[in-house]
């Protein structure tokens, strides 16, 4: 990892730390992972957004978080979370600056999500929306700027064996990705609190994996569908810019073990 050896092994899991100077600051680390064997090599890069280590947190009168250096967060009259930006402190640090921006209905349901990037440095040059069309409280499809397909879903029976007796959670039964042709269909595979641990497609190929730890914070994230497919922990959707999952009346941050109520 990062040109060094892993300190621990076991089977298909080790384990390296990695040094961060996040002493004055967030950090945007990047990540080698290079593996060998039978004379074959893989290397995987990508990057881990490490909070600072005096990171604090502000809330507005109403309680709701504000800032925790990293991100800016701003709420409606109504106590939903509307908006959220990289500070600009952060993205000098090299934090990739990003806003997204939320929309609702009367019922509280959240009914768009707009990711806003190519930061120009007084404008944002391309907006990505994304729509979302529902059965009650059910995500049953999600649609573009222009309102073509992106993703639906199929549900059943929850954990709780009826349909929403546990707002939802382990009740998704299949995905089915209309990004190509044909579109691919995937099913849901669960650990026995209704997570979801997998994706298999119609002929048997895994298509994701997912592990996590004891708060839902992901520990594995792999397959050609695990970073598109946006329900995961809790069977929840989880939007993969922030790491936030959305529960409905509330958000969850794993990395904060933390929740956003909305109060009413």
């Amino acid at each position: 990892m990062n040109g060094q050896s892993a300190d621990y092994r076991r089977i298909e899991y080790y384990w390296k730390q990695l040094a961060v100077n996040n002493g004055s600051g967030p950090v945007w680390q990047g990540v080698t992972n290079t593996v060998t064997l039978s004379n074959q090599t893989v290397t995987v890069t990508g990057r881990l957004l490490v909070s600072s280590a005096g990171q604090t947190l502000a809330y507005d009168a109403d309680g709701n978080l504000t800032n925790d250096t990293v991100w800016a967060y701003w709420w409606d009259g109504e106590n939903r979370l509307k908006a959220m930006e990289v500070l600009s402190s952060a993205a000098a640090r090299g934090v990739p600056r990003i806003r997204l921006e939320f929309g609702y209905d009367w019922q509280g349901r959240r009914l768009s999500k707009a990711l806003l990037t190519n930061w120009n440095g007084s404008i944002y040059l391309t907006t990505n929306l994304t729509r979302l069309v529902y059965d009650g409280w059910r995500p049953v499809a999600e649609l573009d700027a222009n309102n073509a397909l992106i993703r639906s879903y199929g549900w059943g029976l929850d954990l709780s064996g009826e349909i929403d007796g546990a707002a939802g959670i382990g009740g998704l039964v299949e995905v089915t990705d209309h990004s190509s042709w044909p579109p691919g269909r995937h099913f849901t595979v669960f650990d026995g609190n209704g997570n979801i641990v997998g994706w298999v497609k119609a002929d048997g190929t895994v298509s994701a994996r997912y592990e996590y730890g004891p708060f839902g914070e992901p520990i594995r994230v792999t397959g050609t569908f695990a970073r598109s497919n946006p329900f995961r922990w809790s069977t929840k959707y989880w939007d993969e810019e922030t790491d936030l999952v959305y529960y409905g009346y509330r958000y969850y941050s794993p990395n904060l073990v933390m929740c956003w109520h909305l109060v009413g």
